[in-house]
């Protein structure tokens, strides 16, 4: 099995298990690390968020690959989705709505 993004991806991989598998010790489940940094140690919060605007209007403004109409940047999918959810709902399937209908009635309570 290779890699994404070739002898990087393996890099990267070989960093997050050195993060996640051997600092945290033996997987119950699965290994999280969460990692907090203060951005304003390392530079003044302008800089930063100046900074990281331009990043992401960079990323913005890369060509998309064949058969995707732009590049998103991370995060992006998802706000779309809440915003879509807001003004229209959350999309459920038929069956899944049935289901809640019908445990709904098992546990008597009524649809308003």
């Amino acid at each position: 099995i290779l890699p994404v993004a070739g002898h990087k991806g393996y890099g990267l991989a070989v960093a997050a298990e050195f993060l996640t598998g051997i600092l945290l010790g033996e997987a119950h489940e699965l290994n999280w690390l969460i990692l907090a940094l203060n951005a304003t140690a390392f530079r003044p919060a302008e800089d930063y968020a100046t900074c990281a605007a331009t990043f992401v209007h960079n990323l913005k403004a890369t060509p998309p690959a064949p058969g995707f109409d732009q590049v998103l940047a991370p995060g992006e999918p998802e706000a779309r989705s809440a915003e879509r959810n807001l003004v229209e709902g959350i999309p459920l399937p038929d069956e899944i709505w049935t289901m809640l209908q019908e445990a709904a009635h098992n546990a008597g309570v009524r649809p308003q």
